[in-house]
């Protein structure tokens, strides 16, 4: 099965923050929010951190908008799949300045759901990685990730709609990384060789159905934060 590398869109915020500035003015305390498209089956999207539409239109599955700038507070994000029509989605959460965060868009057009993780600014030492692994899978409740090749896995019993924490693992090249059912040996997706950079962050996660053989299928992403 093919690895999900995301895609990074190019995306910014039209007045985002809500205190205006001028140009000698400190910009005002901020967070910094990624959003991530993984509902399997699901068209293009459009969003709104409220009231301001995000760009791009057309986010498409599979993509991230890369770190924006957002106030801190109580914020709401809204998700449509045209402009102007009705929300598919509206979830409100809270965000703490100068921290990093990714909302992730999980399940189904009709079951779609928004789950906020908070993430690691921290760099590993040489010859490392940060990274950690993630469960969007809603029909396996709990998944084991592994390192084709060995016999012990990398991140165990990992719950849907949750992520262990960033750990530090070995840099390196053509890595192919497996998801199982937890405790078992069914492979439910193997991804594509990727590379592990020295000293940059991931989140590897794994989406989709098992129950579904097409679109829908599981599939493992590599999303690099930095």
């Amino acid at each position: 099965m093919k690895i999900l590398n995301l895609t990074l869109a190019i995306a910014f915020l039209v007045s985002m923050m809500v205190t205006s500035c001028v140009k000698s003015d400190p910009l005002p305390s901020a967070a910094y929010l990624n959003i991530v498209h993984l509902s399997p089956k699901t068209s293009n999207l459009y969003f709104k951190l409220e009231p301001n539409w995000l760009a791009p239109d057309n986010f498409e599955f599979r993509t991230y908008t890369g770190y924006l700038r957002a106030a801190v507070g109580t914020r709401t994000l809204s998700v449509y799949q045209r402009r102007n029509e009705a929300k598919l989605l509206t979830s409100t959460f809270s965000l703490e300045e100068g921290k990093s965060y990714s909302l992730f868009l999980i399940d189904t057009l009709s079951k779609m759901e928004a789950l906020l993780l908070r993430d690691s600014t921290r760099k590993s030492g040489n010859d490392s990685v940060r990274i950690r692994f993630a469960n969007f899978v809603p029909d396996v409740p709990k998944v084991d990730f592994y390192v084709q090749g060995n016999a012990t896995p990398v991140a165990t019993n990992i719950d849907y709609k949750s992520a262990n924490s960033f750990f530090s693992m070995k840099a390196g090249s053509n890595v192919i990384f497996e998801v199982r059912a937890s405790g078992t040996n069914d492979v439910l997706a193997v991804a594509e060789k990727t590379d592990l950079v020295n000293q940059n962050v991931y989140t590897i996660a794994a989406t989709g159905y098992k129950a579904l053989s097409d679109d829908g299928k599981i599939i493992i992403g590599r999303m690099r934060h930095f």
